[in-house]
């Protein structure tokens, strides 16, 4: 007689649940963001457009400037209390980073524990996201 095959053991359901809630919430905030690309005027002069980037909506920006936020609350891991940064650049357009070919958002301090603890987030936190402005977060 053959053996049955091994079973995967399932994630807890609050783990599937909260991973789920994080997802609804990914897809409102782009939802929201396309909305305001719809019915929101553009700013005059040269500017930087709305765009999401996976995980925020950064409103138009003016070339130039560097645009500081707090890092969201609704996205595992990131400590809300940091800040988050993207940087349009003086000809009108979002930084483009080359090596991952991309426009980017720099989330770093998003991962870095509040000051108290002194610690980063485990390196499993940080090898999963994959930030686009074009894409929603892929897993790798």
């Amino acid at each position: 007689m053959g053996q049955s095959p091994a079973k995967a053991t399932p994630a807890p359901a609050a783990s599937m649940n909260a991973t789920l809630r994080q997802h609804m919430t990914l897809l409102e905030q782009q939802r929201l963001c396309l909305q305001a690309n719809l019915t929101e005027p553009q700013p005059e002069g040269l500017h930087c457009p709305r765009v999401f980037d996976g995980i925020s909506c950064w409103d138009p920006a003016p070339a130039g400037t560097t645009v500081t936020r707090p890092c969201p609350a609704y996205f595992q891991g990131f400590y809300e209390h940091n800040q988050m940064q993207k940087q349009c650049m003086p000809n009108g357009t979002w930084f483009f980073h080359g090596e991952h070919n991309r426009t980017w958002t720099n989330f770093s301090s998003c991962h870095i524990a509040p000051e108290s603890s002194g610690h980063l987030l485990p390196d499993e936190h940080l090898t999963m996201i994959n930030y686009s402005d074009n894409d929603l977060i892929k897993v790798r």
